[in-house]
């Protein structure tokens, strides 16, 4: 089936995407210098401080094979700080693309647009060592410019599934978007951790140029196998939509509310709307906690606990297969619940449900963090759960905006993939401050984690309070075409009256 292709080349989208920012993390840690005996020598008697000597293999006890507490990495002299910036610097362009581009694919197609982002973005990191090496300006600004095109992906591909997909396949479809960005992670982190730590291709610089190799296979595939509707691909001369699996589309789409290209956004409404900003508010606390872990926790275990960059690489893809295992299923199983709990158990209880779990859940593992010191192990386990209990967002908020807004799901979903993009590069960098120059005291990382269970629960309770997954009369263009012609209709007929009265004047008088 050709929305099976659409589907899983969507979610490889994703996956290479998202694998720009996971390279970028690992690497960093060897990029960026590092003296590990300094640190220790300028800890007052190693006060908050879990490693004190020798590397050790996460389980808290001296192993003489790992690397010594003297030895000084990396080209750069970066800080904390800055690294924060430069890990922040994908995120900045976000402000502006999102709606931009929901509004252009709805208008004239999501199949170009989503490839010419990705091969743009992906083309980008085999430029990064250069960049690197010339000044951290340059790197930065590349950065951002690379964040230019991946604030388009989700948007693009969110408009061409609402062509594709009908309203039963819309968790499935949409999960393998989130499954896939993780998936991207679990590969990328040990690719990252044993590259950087090897000799080939003078070591960190190699994990940009593989990564960037492996979009061109995913381009050929894209180009061939999809299009931007069903109808289209029917007529293609390559890979085709059979006449059944067009006639089962055509024949279910509008219950999944297919944009039209010629209809006008409501902004006001959209602005306005509480479901909207539940949604906004739900997704910068969930940002603000998933790209902490997702940037910082690379530095994290090597400066905190002195796990290895290949252990280190290792552990960051087991939290991002925990994310991408309940990413996967969770969208099901909320369609699952919601098809047998009806009515008892509405569609907007059971996202609430869900959306809840992705973030008090994850709240919970770092509070218990914050109680258990060096306990490394202990530690490692309880962040792989919270990442595991955050793809619970695929059965709750990442799937209701297209349930409250179906007629406009690409807009919407740019507004607040803009809005709420904040955290992206604000986290990083407010970890960097608090850090400052002991990034190995657990205190100052017990700081970031309470101020990231505060804005979990933040988010909870707003989107508890005020989200929906009911369609909005704004999110529907029938309900608002039929209402403006109600309008019109009305209008016409008190101007009608008017004429004939006057009419009727003017026979009196005569």
């Amino acid at each position: 089936m050709m929305r099976l292709y659409v589907g899983l080349l969507g979610a490889i989208a994703c996956a290479l995407m998202s694998s720009h920012s996971s390279s970028l993390s690992v690497a960093i840690v060897s990029m960026a210098r590092y003296n590990r005996s300094a640190a220790l020598l300028d800890s007052d008697d190693n006060t908050g401080q879990c490693f004190t000597g020798i590397t050790t293999g996460g389980n808290g006890s001296d192993d003489s094979s790992q690397e010594s507490i003297d030895t000084i990495r990396g080209e750069f002299d970066w800080s904390e700080s800055l690294q924060g910036i430069i890990l922040g610097a994908n995120f900045y362009m976000y402000l502006i693309t999102p709606t931009i581009s929901g509004r252009i694919t709805e208008r004239f197609g999501a199949k170009w647009m989503t490839a010419l982002t990705i091969m743009i973005s992906g083309s980008i990191l085999a430029l990064i060592p250069t960049a690197a090496h010339t000044s951290v300006e340059l790197l930065i600004t590349l950065l951002v410019i690379q964040g230019l095109f991946h604030g388009c992906v989700f948007a693009s591909l969110f408009s061409l599934y609402a062509n594709w997909f009908t309203a039963s396949e819309r968790s499935y479809a949409i999960s393998g978007i989130a499954a896939g960005s993780n998936f991207g992670n679990l590969v990328t982190f040990p690719l990252a951790g044993y590259l950087s730590n090897s000799q080939f291709a003078g070591g960190w610089p190699s994990v940009f140029y593989i990564v960037c190799m492996a979009h061109i296979p995913w381009l050929i595939l894209w180009i061939l196998c999809v299009e931007d509707t069903p109808l289209k691909s029917s007529r293609s001369r390559l890979i085709k939509c059979s006449a059944d699996e067009l006639a089962y589309i055509q024949t279910n789409i509008n219950s999944f509310g297919a944009p039209k290209s010629s209809s006008r956004a409501p902004w006001i409404k959209i602005l306005t709307s509480r479901c909207v900003w539940s949604s906004i508010i739900w997704k910068i606390s969930a940002g603000w906690g998933y790209y902490l872990l997702l940037s910082k926790m690379p530095s994290y275990l090597d400066k905190v606990f002195g796990l290895s960059l290949l252990q280190n690489g290792l552990f960051n893809a087991m939290t991002s297969l925990a994310t991408g295992l309940t990413m996967a299923f969770c969208g099901p199983l909320s369609a699952f619940i919601i098809r047998k709990a009806s009515p008892r158990l509405s569609k907007t209880a059971v996202r609430k449900i869900f959306a809840s779990i992705a973030l008090l859940g994850p709240a919970s593992c770092l509070a218990l963090i914050t109680a258990l010191g060096c306990n490394s192990q202990a530690v490692i386990t309880l962040l792989i759960m919270a990442l595991f209990l955050y793809g619970f967002m695929t059965g709750g908020e990442f799937t209701i905006i297209s349930e409250f807004a179906p007629d406009f799901s690409g807009t919407v979903f740019g507004i607040a993939a803009t809005i709420s993009v904040f955290p992206a590069f604000v986290a990083p960098y407010v970890v960097g401050i608090i850090l400052g120059d002991k990034p190995g005291e657990i205190g100052r990382w017990n700081l970031v984690f309470y101020i990231t269970i505060a804005i979990y629960i933040l988010g909870t309770v707003v989107f508890v309070m005020f989200a929906s997954a009911e369609p909005q009369e704004w999110g529907l263009i029938d309900k608002v075409n039929r209402k403006k012609r109600s309008k019109s209709i009305d209008i016409i007929s008190k101007d009608s009256m008017r004429d004939a009265a006057q009419e009727i004047l003017t026979c009196v008088e005569r």
